[in-house]
């Protein structure tokens, strides 16, 4: 991976990031804690008060940002053949838009994996919380957690892509929140019952 591309990833995620947080300022979601770091943008937003609608527009609000900054390099990928004369500016040009577009759609798709902590995971948690019990969707999606960690460890060992290692990082990164909201509801279920 060259550092154009790293560049561009970095640069991506942290536009997809500040998605998440212009939607969270548009809904008048509460921002709980917001900090530019190294290496982007750590943020995290209460949805417990939020309607469905608000939290699908919240979750769906990063992935769409990388879908739009995709739309956009394919459209100035366009242009630059009409303003270019110059056989290197335009291959140069088209390689970096053409990068800029292959990492956002990439970044998209990834995002909207069934998986928490990625935003496919939140919005089928949030759906799911509309029609089952929190304690059975919380082990639904520790159990989906749990095969896209075994199948994507599988692909790593195969391919030692990098792809699937990360994809691992964050079901693993799912697997221990969602162990952990399972144990607080069953630590309230108990105190519960002595009160």
């Amino acid at each position: 991976m060259t550092l154009r591309y790293l560049l561009i990833l970095y640069v991506s995620l942290m536009l997809h990031e500040i998605g998440h947080f212009v939607t969270a300022l548009i809904i008048h979601a509460k921002i709980i804690k917001f900090r530019i770091a190294l290496f982007g943008i750590n943020m995290q937003i209460n949805t417990n008060d939020l309607s469905l609608n608000k939290k699908l527009a919240l979750f769906f609000s990063g992935p769409l940002t990388n879908i739009l900054i995709m739309l956009l390099s394919f459209r100035y990928y366009d242009v630059l053949k009409i303003h270019f004369y110059d056989v290197f500016s335009i291959h140069y040009f088209h390689n970096i838009l053409y990068d800029i577009a292959y990492i956002n759609i990439f970044l998209s798709l990834i995002n909207l994996l069934p998986i928490i902590p990625l935003d496919g995971g939140n919005v089928l948690k949030s759906i799911l919380e509309q029609y089952i019990k929190k304690k059975y969707v919380h082990k639904i999606i520790l159990t989906l957690n749990i095969i896209f960690l075994i199948i994507s460890a599988y692909c790593f060992y195969i391919s030692f892509n990098v792809f699937y290692l990360a994809i691992s990082f964050m079901a693993l990164k799912g697997v221990f929140y969602e162990n952990n909201l399972i144990l607080e509801e069953k630590v309230k279920n108990t105190y519960k019952k002595f009160i």
